[in-house]
């Protein structure tokens, strides 16, 4: 091992007090520079026999036995000098032996006289503040230590203060000594001290090393689209709780990059650093298999794969994790596809022929949970995804609770934009925009769910659909192009929503205890009457009808009956029924809301509008039916005709 002599004590050293007295059973402790680690010294240029730590001085304040101290080459220590009972004397940090490495050092001084009172010098030179490197003479006798005459303080790389003013005239010279990086022969010679307060010196080696860039590992290609950066992959050395840089350019690799490790971070600098992925499966992992991993991060890439390709992100009991600034092309599965996880945050997540001509269309945009297994996704976040040109979803939960998609659109997919499965329970959707996709806007089957500002509305206006299987979900606000609710769809309530285009009960009539609240009359609810019919057996002489419209109804003096179309009522349940007369002569007609079995509520309606509440004793099919009595002449029109369900 080789050895250098220290510049402090190495040889024939004589060590003092600050008084000048003889340091006689002094110590000097030795550390790493800039640590309190201990650090090994040696007695000889042979460097095998190590020193006590402290090093004891002898009576005449020497290093005893060879008189001599030698530190090992390539090694920045700090020597603390303390006398017998401890009391510290001076610190010297980042020393070097001499000649370690052929370390180059380069010298300053400035001189200055200074005015009466002085405290205050901004020097034309620099130097690193607690590091010993500056020297500092006052009328020739070196001011060093708390004791001094006119002790300071060094303020900052170039400024001193004095902690008394000096006299006028006093000649005050400033020295200092700086380790160059040109001399060094290794990274760990140079030294880097950071800005800031409590800035910790290291060296140049210890920074670099903080990071991993991946282009130490390439072993050949120039980065282009047609000659790629090669071999990164297989010789990065991938571990937990490193930070892994890509810089801009094509990465090719033909395995699936597995990053199961926890609290690993990569990332490149955005659709210009490219993982080109030439092999079959998955483009990347984080694939936690049995013990799972927790905090991984990737940020900033474009993945791109080829028709062997399945998913460009694949997770699998991993948690706590983060994809952001991801676009992903060419891939035949999922762009993104977790199997099993809590607490993701994808944020900025990209698919679509915007983003380049793909010539492997994927399946899925966003895919979460595992179909017809029991594992789940928990907790995700998913901010601004924007997903177009998928064969079937742009974002499907499949198998997830309490999940939140916050922003973004999915758009011009082979199917619908959104899907929630039987198993999606409990979920967050807001103000997602959802365009141009093929046949529903979106598909629901789970329960629970929450819509919170949606926007469905385009040309076709496909719908938003409730299947059967699903309740309990709650549409607030936002704006649809159709809604469709299937047969068995029961509990789901719509506030404050907007249609722009038909509500459709597929049902037909039985899809039971939905709710619509506070949906202006311009909003939506469904379409209770319909249509109206001339009763056969006590018709008016005259009748004209127009959807939910009576446009004319004349009886003379006969008994006369208009019946509404069938619809269905949730026992229990209130409605506010509402309708517009126009009398043109007579009498005006009586109402009556009646179920298949008897009359529930009866009364007579007024000129103009018409405001009745109504409490539906059972579910079932029921009828709205106006009449004039016989004997008396009636010639009237009805309009506006509207029924909500208010709870």
């Amino acid at each position: 091992m080789a050895v250098n002599l220290s510049p402090v004590g190495g040889v024939a050293a004589q060590f003092f007090t600050n008084t000048g007295a003889v340091l006689t059973g002094g110590k000097i402790y030795t550390y790493l520079a800039g640590t309190t680690t201990p650090a090994t010294t040696y007695t000889s240029s042979q460097g095998t026999t190590p020193w006590t730590n402290p090093i004891v001085l002898d009576a005449a304040g020497r290093v005893s036995g060879s008189g001599e101290i030698w530190l090992t080459d390539g090694i920045n220590y700090k020597f603390v000098l303390k006398d017998s009972n401890d009391v510290l004397i001076a610190t010297y940090d980042n020393i070097t032996g001499i000649n370690s490495n052929s370390v180059a050092y380069t010298n300053s001084q400035e001189i200055v006289t200074a005015t009466a009172g002085q405290t205050v010098f901004n020097l034309g030179i620099s130097y690193q503040p607690g590091t010993n490197s500056l020297s500092v003479f006052v009328d020739g006798v070196n001011q060093y230590g708390p004791s001094a005459s006119y002790a300071y303080v060094e303020t900052d790389s170039d400024t001193v203060t004095f902690n008394s003013g000096l006299h006028v005239g006093a000649v005050v010279k400033f020295t200092t000594t700086q380790q160059q990086g040109a001399g060094a022969t290794d990274a760990s010679q140079v030294s880097y001290t950071p800005g800031g307060v409590g800035a910790v010196t290291t060296n140049v080696q210890a920074k670099l090393r903080q990071t991993v860039s991946v282009m130490d590992y390439v072993t050949s290609g120039a980065g282009t689209s047609g000659d790629p950066y090669l071999g990164w992959d297989t010789n990065t050395p991938w571990a937990a709780g490193i930070e892994v840089v890509f810089p801009t350019g094509t990465f090719a690799y033909s395995t699936t990059l597995n990053l199961a490790y926890s609290k690993i971070y990569v990332h490149g600098a955005g659709r210009a650093t490219i993982l080109k992925f030439n092999g079959t499966g998955n483009c990347v992992s984080f694939d936690g298999g049995g013990s799972g991993i927790n905090s991984p991060h990737i940020e900033g890439f474009l993945i791109t794969g080829n028709a062997s390709a399945t998913n460009g992100i694949y997770t699998d009991n991993a948690t706590y994790g983060i994809c952001k600034n991801i676009t992903v092309q060419n891939v035949s599965a999922a762009g993104f596809r977790s199997i099993f996880g809590v607490y993701w945050h994808i944020e900025n997540f990209y698919m679509g022929n915007n983003f380049g001509a793909q010539t492997t269309t994927p399946t899925v945009g966003i895919y979460l949970g595992n179909s017809g297994g029991s594992e789940t996704v928990t907790a995700y976040t998913i901010v601004n995804a924007n997903i177009a040109d998928c064969v079937n979803s742009g974002i499907d939960i499949n198998n997830g609770w309490m999940n939140t998609i916050v922003g973004g659109a999915v758009e011009a997919n082979g199917d619908q934009g959104l899907y929630l499965g039987v198993n999606a329970h409990d979920n967050l959707i807001n103000g997602l925009y959802i365009e141009g996709n093929a046949t529903k806007a979106a598909y629901v089957q789970g329960a629970g769910n929450n819509f919170v500002g949606l926007w469905c509305v385009d040309a076709t206006n496909p719908p938003i659909v409730f299947s059967g299987s699903t309740s309990a979900n709650h549409v607030y606000g936002g704006v649809y192009g159709a809604i469709t609710i299937d047969s068995g769809a029961t509990r789901n309530e719509f506030t404050n929503t907007r249609l722009e285009g038909t509500w459709t009960d597929n049902g037909n009539g039985t899809a039971v205890s939905n709710v619509f609240s506070d949906n202006l009359a311009a909003y939506i609810h469904p379409t209770f009457v319909a249509s109206w019919t001339n009763n056969a057996t006590y018709p008016y002489e005259t009748f004209t009808s127009s959807g939910s419209s009576i446009t004319s109804a004349i009886n003379s003096s006969g008994l006369g009956v208009a019946n509404s179309n069938s619809f269905y009522l949730v026992g229990g349940a209130t409605y506010i029924f509402q309708w517009f007369v126009t009398l043109n002569s007579g009498t005006l007609p009586g109402f009556v809301v009646s179920s298949n079995t008897a009359a529930s509520a009866t009364g007579v309606s007024v000129a103009g509008n018409n405001t009745y509440m109504f409490k539906a004793n059972s579910s079932g099919t029921y009828y709205f039916t106006l009449r004039t009595e016989s004997g008396v002449a009636a010639n009237y029109a009805v309009s506006n005709v509207d029924v909500k369900q208010i709870n």
